[in-house]
């Protein structure tokens, strides 16, 4: 909790620690309303988390969590950046199931010293083909960003995600069609800023997003063929800030380093006109793909954006990309997979085991529109393309445990007084639980 500008770390733990009470006495409740309907509840616990689901299978209540603990350094450090230790994510998952038809999921995030509701949305569901799920969720776009977080294969995503919508209030509709063949969404939503999180919005405007998917090979033979997935999505609005809310993104590097900012007048009394703010459309685009050949996967991800940004009566429509192509590998030779790879031979010592060893490289850029600098943003401050280069290796002893080591080297355009900024040099160690 935030006190004075104060960060409370007390306060933060007794929000986590009521979290946990609310959920158990909900399991109770839960498990005692089952019994008194004639629906005995069955309780099991293992990769998907502790559960409580009835004889019949009509109802489930189920309770899971991912926690990620970071070391971050820099190495060569000319932007004298902090080693540290953090939590970079601390996030409990309360799911369900109810008549059959009705899923829903509440998840709130611990991490960073603060507490943010990220998903509450619940779903309707007719059948496969037709889905409807009202709420908080990740709106249908960005590949990278709908992968879960537990399983995405380097510790930080690429810059498309940046460019992205994170978490936003709507309607979603959306389905799989013919066997998976093709997938389908679309949702009506409040809009966001890019990678940005909201509860609620500051105008009358609304964005639409859609997203196709299709398997082209979805019913061949051809193992190699059947996991090749092809997106396409679009999201389009229109948002006008403000001076105390501009309604626009920051832009950060893979060690969460702010690399492009827009300008903003925090002086007092200093007028509007100061800061830049959002002023009319922003549209996305992108395409990716996703493909697992047995212990391969190769991912890749495109994305372009439109938006009208204003300051001191200037106003210009800028034209943004990002791009990013990743290769991983589980060297020990189980399949790939998008939620992550499935253990066959969980580490033991005794049956010579290890566990699932993946290794990964990465290359991602940022392009931001030059028209930005000098009347909306600082070019002596703000970079105008990052270019990531990175390398990793995965351990995942067990489904429930992952380590991860990853290093990437980013490189600026402009951003200093003199030239380019210095190259950031980044080393990601990661130890997650997620069960």
């Amino acid at each position: 909790m935030v006190r004075g500008g104060v960060i409370c770390y007390d306060d933060d733990v007794s929000v986590i620690v009521n979290y946990s009470l609310a959920a158990t006495l909900l399991v109770l409740a839960w498990e005692g309303a089952a019994a008194a309907q004639g629906r005995p509840a069955g309780v099991s616990i293992g990769d998907r988390g502790a559960a409580i689901t009835s004889n019949d299978g009509a109802y489930e209540l189920r309770i899971r969590a991912v926690v990620q603990t970071d070391l971050r350094m820099f190495v060569d450090d000319e932007h004298k950046l902090t080693d540290q230790f953090l939590f970079r994510r601390a996030r409990l998952y309360v799911e369900g199931k109810v008549a059959r038809v009705v899923t829903f999921r509440v998840m709130p995030d611990f991490a960073e010293g603060r507490t943010v509701l990220y998903d509450a949305w619940f779903e309707v569901r007719a059948n496969d083909a037709l889905r409807l799920r009202i709420g908080k969720a990740k709106p249908p776009f960005a590949l990278e960003r709908l992968q879960n977080d537990a399983a995405i294969v380097f510790g930080e995503r690429a810059y498309p995600t940046a460019l992205a919508p994170n978490r936003d209030l709507g309607v979603e509709l959306h389905g799989d069609l013919w066997a998976g063949v093709l997938g389908y969404s679309v949702g009506v939503f409040n809009g966001v800023p890019d990678n940005g999180i909201s509860d609620g919005d500051q105008d009358d405007s609304k964005e639409v997003a859609a997203r196709l998917e299709v398997g082209p090979f979805a019913q061949s033979h051809a193992k190699a063929a059947r996991g090749l997935r092809l997106g396409f999505a679009i999201t389009r609005g229109e948002k006008t800030g403000t001076a105390a809310s501009p309604y626009l993104a920051g832009y950060r590097t893979f060690g969460q380093n702010t690399l492009f900012s827009y300008l903003q007048d925090t002086a007092a009394g200093a007028p509007p006109a100061g800061t830049a703010v959002a002023a009319g459309l922003h549209a996305r685009s992108t395409a990716h793909l996703y493909w697992p050949i047995g212990p391969l996967a190769l991912l890749g991800e495109v994305v372009t954006t439109q938006e009208r940004v204003a300051r001191a009566g200037q106003s210009r429509l800028l034209h943004d990309a990002a791009w990013n192509a990743t290769a991983s590998l589980l060297v020990t030779g189980e399949d790939a997979a998008f939620d992550g790879p499935i253990l066959t031979r969980p580490f033991d010592l005794d049956q010579g085991y290890i566990g699932a060893v993946e290794l990964a490289v990465r290359a991602t850029e940022l392009h931001l529109d030059g028209r930005a600098f000098s009347p909306l943003a600082d070019p002596t401050k703000s970079a105008r393309d990052a270019v990531e280069v990175a390398a990793g290796i995965n351990w995942y002893p067990m489904a429930q445990l992952k380590i991860v080591a990853d290093f990437a080297r980013t490189a600026f355009r402009s951003g200093a007084v003199r030239g380019a900024r210095d190259v950031e040099n980044a080393v990601l160690l990661r130890t997650q639980l997620a069960f």
